[in-house]
This record gives structure tokens, C-alpha cells and sequence, in this order.
């Protein structure tokens, strides 16, 4: 049956490696108060590169829930979750994930393996380059992916970047650029990729590049439904609201809101 790990309210410094732990029943790491301010996982405050708060590798059936994850200003290129080699049913949601501005990414994943069945949602992301960067192999497909009702914020370069990924559902996310940014803004970037829906999604830039970035995309079914997005952003040169190129095909735009200022090249 299912697991579950009540932390008790304090700070607790990692980094966490979850290495081959779970199985047929779940685990769930959650704070004990059911509050996630109480419950603080952190990295030492010292100068350190390409670290991460926790690292999933060869993990099943897994789910963090009102967690608090900071990371201090001095660690560059940082994660607060990454995921390395194989894993599966890996759910984080309700967590709050405070980065610093040279952060790499929330949910970053890294290795020549797949993921399954992950899920992040209701969370609430402060900081750093990307938000969601999960890239599977052209042999190793990540799949059953949902990302949902999150909000991202003071992000830098990209929101969501996915590449070699089957994913169910896109949606209901913000992903806010930092204000007065000197760096080109991606709001969803996908990449030989296929999915189901991409619904009421919320981006804005200060600086745009793409709010939409589609190479290679198709449908998991017979259509892409892409609907109800809201995309704001100033752009220059070439950039657009919405970029389709190479290869894509099925897909179904509905009642999308789309308003540019600055001298980009159009809505799409």
C-alpha cells in the first residue's frame, strides 16, 4: 500500500538522491502539517555549479506534495528536480520552488533514458532559466507526461521545453517572463513531439521570442488541440506570437488571444 513520509516542520539540506527506491507501492514525501512553507528543502549556502535539491534515478511511483524547495543565490545552474536515467510515476504537486536567477531549471532531466507517467502540477515556481525542461532520446521517448495549473514565474529564457515527448496535457499554466529581461523569451517549446492538449495557458514576455514554438509536433489521436491560450509579448525582428515549421501536421487552433507590441513579424 501507499507510504507516507510526514516531515516535521524545519529546514533540511540536501542534495536528496532518490536512487532506486520504490516499486509496486507508492511513496509520498510530504509536509506533516499538510502546509508547504513548514517544510524547507535547501542546498548549503556556498559557491557550487550544476547542483540539484532532488535527484530521481531509477525511482517508481513517487510523489513529493507541499513542499517548500529554495535555492540559494550562490549555486549556479542548479535544479530543484532532476531526473536521471529510468523513471516512472513520478507526481510533484502543491510545491512552492524558490530559484535563483542563475538556476538551470524546476524540473530539469538529464541521461540517455526515459521518463513515464510524470505529473507536476499546482505548483508555484519563482526564478531561474527554464521551468520545465524534460528532453527524452530519439530511441527513449518520455511519455504520459502532464503538466498542469502551475504558475512560473520571474523565468528567464523558456517556460516549458519539451523534445522527444509523448505528453497527455498541457494547460491551465502561467509562465511569466521577468520583468525588463535582456534575454529572448520562449513561452512552449516543443520538439519532435506529440500530445493530446495544449489549453489555457497563460504567457507573458517582456522580451518574446515564440509564445508557441512548434518543430515537428503531431497529434497522439487524430488532433492537437491547441485552444483558450492567452499570449502576451513585446518582439522584435522576426519573432511572432505563434511558430509552426517543420513538419507539423493535426493540429486545431480555437479561440486563442494573441497581443504583440514592439516590431515582431506577426501573431503567427
Amino acid at each position: 500500500g501507499k507510504v507516507r513520509i510526514l516531515l516535521p516542520a524545519g529546514t533540511y539540506y540536501g542534495p536528496f538522491l532518490m536512487d532506486a527506491i520504490g516499486g509496486d507501492n507508492s511513496i509520498v514525501f510530504t509536509s506533516a502539517s499538510g502546509i508547504a512553507s513548514d517544510v524547507i528543502l535547501t542546498l548549503p549556502s556556498e559557491t557550487q555549479t550544476n547542483q540539484t535539491v532532488i535527484a530521481c534515478s531509477q525511482a517508481y511511483h513517487l510523489r513529493f506534495e507541499h513542499l517548500s524547495i529554495l535555492i540559494p543565490d550562490q549555486q549556479t545552474e542548479a535544479t530543484a528536480f532532476l531526473f536521471l536515467f529510468r523513471n516512472e510515476s513520478i507526481t510533484v504537486e502543491h510545491c512552492l520552488i524558490e530559484m535563483c536567477r542563475h538556476s538551470k531549471a524546476a524540473f530539469y532531466q538529464s541521461g540517455e533514458w526515459y521518463l513515464r507517467n510524470i505529473v507536476i502540477s499546482n505548483n508555484s515556481v519563482r526564478g531561474g532559466k527554464w521551468g520545465v525542461c524534460l528532453q527524452g532520446t530519439s530511441a527513449y521517448w518520455d511519455t504520459n507526461v502532464t503538466i498542469c495549473n502551475n504558475r512560473f514565474f520571474g523565468l528567464v529564457e523558456q517556460g516549458i521545453w519539451l523534445r522527444h515527448t509523448l505528453f497527455g496535457e498541457i494547460s491551465g499554466n502561467e509562465l511569466l517572463q521577468e520583468s525588463k529581461s535582456s534575454v529572448g523569451f520562449y513561452g512552449i517549446h516543443l520538439e519532435e513531439t506529440r500530445g493530446d492538449r495544449i489549453c489555457a495557458n497563460r504567457i507573458m514576455a517582456s522580451r518574446g521570442y515564440y509564445g508557441f514554438y512548434f518543430s515537428s509536433v503531431t497529434p497522439l489521436q487524430e488532433r492537437l488541440l491547441v485552444s483558450n491560450n492567452e499570449i502576451k509579448m513585446q518582439v522584435n525582428a522576426s519573432n511572432c506570437g505563434i511558430y509552426i515549421y517543420n513538419h507539423c501536421h493535426h493540429l486545431s487552433f480555437f479561440h486563442n488571444s494573441i497581443l504583440l507590441t514592439g516590431n515582431g513579424m506577426g501573431k503567427c
